[in-house]
């Protein structure tokens, strides 16, 4: 299924097809909307909330924290995840 929920042309829930970029692109996004430890059962899962942030986001550790969510999200992907990050974490201007 795609995230965020969206229907096609037909009326039917879209989807994607699985462990296509698109597919692991969607589940970093949803690791980006998750405050890291509010997922009891995987507490793991999601990034650091960096909505207060003074300082330049710390990408490594951001990096990171994306990688332990989905562990498929490769190098080959970062400038799509750079993007979605940027997208995610509107109105903080210091994105390095």
């Amino acid at each position: 299924m795609k995230f965020p929920p969206q229907l096609d042309s037909t009326g039917h829930i879209a989807a994607v097809e699985q462990d296509s970029d698109e597919d692991i692109l969607d589940c970093v996004y949803v690791a980006l909307k998750t405050e890291l430890g509010t997922r009891f059962y995987v507490p793991n899962f999601g990034v650091t909330d960096y909505t207060f942030t003074q300082e330049p986001l710390p990408n490594p550790q951001l990096l990171a924290e994306i990688r332990t969510s989905e562990p498929r999200a490769a190098y080959d992907l970062s400038a799509q995840i750079d993007n979605l990050v940027e997208t995610v974490v509107v109105g903080v201007t210091n994105v390095e």
